[in-house]
């Protein structure tokens, strides 16, 4: 899902993406910044019609 090179390697193996019909399920934990700018990429992405964050702020 693009380039995640602004999180951390902490933050991507802490943070489970899954994919259906294109709704973007995000769960687990990453710090708020980085939460931001994920979503905010996902949301960028042509076949996707919404994110569900459900990630813990660290």
């Amino acid at each position: 899902m693009g380039d995640l090179s602004f999180c951390s390697p902490a933050d991507r193996d802490a943070v489970a993406v899954t994919v259906h019909d294109g709704v973007v399920e995000l769960t687990g934990r990453m710090s708020r910044a980085a939460t931001a700018r994920l979503v905010a990429d996902a949301e960028d992405i042509d076949d996707v019609v919404e994110v569900n964050k459900h990630l813990t702020d660290v």
